[in-house]
């Protein structure tokens, strides 16, 4: 794991079919908190999409 600089339930490593099942895959930093996205306003979705934080945007 070191060697390939991932973690359990890395993001990366996850199946596409499961993404929305690994809650890493959505956790994003607003004003020093960590929140999980798909329950934040669609601008923050956007932005943190754009940056590439979270793999697309929820419905």
């Amino acid at each position: 794991m070191d060697m390939f600089d991932i973690f359990q339930m890395h993001p990366d490593w996850t199946l596409p079919s499961q993404i929305d099942e690994n809650p890493m895959a959505w956790m994003i930093k607003v004003n020093g908190l960590i929140v999980d996205a798909r329950y934040m306003p669609r601008e923050i979705q956007e932005v943190a999409y754009r940056k590439g934080l979270i793999p697309y945007i929820p419905d």
